[in-house]
């Protein structure tokens, strides 16, 4: 069975490029395995490239996190669970939503507003796309690229709590199995007692 090309219209070619391969990896399948998509593909936009390991509504793992994002947060997200750096109503809908995109499964497409340590503001385009499992019992994985809107590189201090920036537009993306009718996570929806990481 094959399924029908997702309708987006990005704005930043790390967006582009990144939708490009994740739909050539995927084939006539629902979601493409990270082996479907080669490091070579990705190559000329590694650096606005993350992949977050999706274990449970609380555990979310960064395993890999291009130099774009240490130079926006000020620290180095690989190997962090992203829920830890949540804060708040926002961290819990940040939390929703990536749990959502791994499990319906689902895409995610938003512009995000932001602020430096030194008083610069920016705008990024960000896509999140899901991974298959690599096999029985393993989490999903989210494929994300983030970029700014208005081309610049920027060098942040150390930002305490990076997740609860109120996006300026966001949509989940129908990908061939339908999207959560909101985007604001259910009254049972919880992320409190993050697991241990190992």
């Amino acid at each position: 069975m094959a399924f029908a090309k997702p309708t987006l219209t990005l704005k930043t070619k790390a967006c582009r490029v990144l939708f490009e391969c994740w739909l050539e990896g995927r084939g006539s399948a629902l979601l493409p395995k990270r082996s479907d998509i080669g490091p070579a593909a990705l190559k000329e936009i590694l650096p606005q490239v993350e992949i977050i390991e999706i274990r449970a509504p609380n555990v979310a793992i960064v395993r890999l996190a291009g130099t774009a994002y240490r130079y926006m947060f000020g620290l180095e997200l690989t190997g962090r669970n992203l829920v830890d750096l949540s804060i708040g109503e926002l961290g819990r809908q940040g939390a929703y939503r990536n749990y959502v995109s791994a499990h319906q499964p689902c895409g995610r497409h938003a512009e995000l507003s932001f602020v430096y340590s030194a008083g610069g503001e920016d705008s990024f385009e960000y896509l999140s796309l899901p991974l298959a499992a690599a096999g029985p019992g393993e989490p999903p994985l989210l494929l994300v690229a983030m970029a700014s809107l208005l081309g610049r590189r920027w060098e942040n201090t150390v930002v305490p709590h990076i997740a609860g920036n109120p996006g300026d537009f966001s949509r989940f993306v129908d990908i061939g199995a339908g999207v959560p009718a909101s985007l604001d996570p259910p009254a049972d929806f919880m992320i409190s007692d993050a697991a241990a990481v190992p």
